[in-house]
């Protein structure tokens, strides 16, 4: 799961409130500067507080950072994440060339015969 619609609420500058799951606590790990532009919720009841807590909290700085965060999380960044972590790992995969023809040797795709 990804939250995307987050990261275009964030690109707004609009306040975030979310429930408090791996995947959106994940957005901001490691984002010294993140830690505040999403509020979290646990408990039904919580959601109102966190709520009103967003909004009061709401500042043309805050915008600003939130759509700094959404600007630093775009989708060809994320691709170039990716690529780079395929990279790495197949970097780190055995690859045998025994299940390969002598045609796609060269090629280095394995053969489906």
């Amino acid at each position: 799961m990804n939250a995307v619609k987050i990261y275009e609420y964030l690109a707004a500058g609009k306040p975030v409130v979310s429930r408090d799951l791996p995947e959106v606590r994940h957005m901001v790990v490691g984002e010294t500067d993140a830690h505040d532009l999403l509020a979290l919720y646990s408990r039904p009841e919580e959601f109102v507080v966190q709520l009103r807590a967003a909004f009061a909290s709401n500042n043309p700085d805050r915008v600003q950072r939130r759509q700094n965060f959404a600007r630093r999380h775009q989708w060809c960044d994320r691709v170039d994440v990716l690529a780079r972590e395929i990279a790495r790992v197949s970097e780190q995969v055995p690859y045998d060339t025994s299940s390969m023809s002598a045609s796609s040797k060269g090629s280095k795709t394995r053969s489906h015969e």
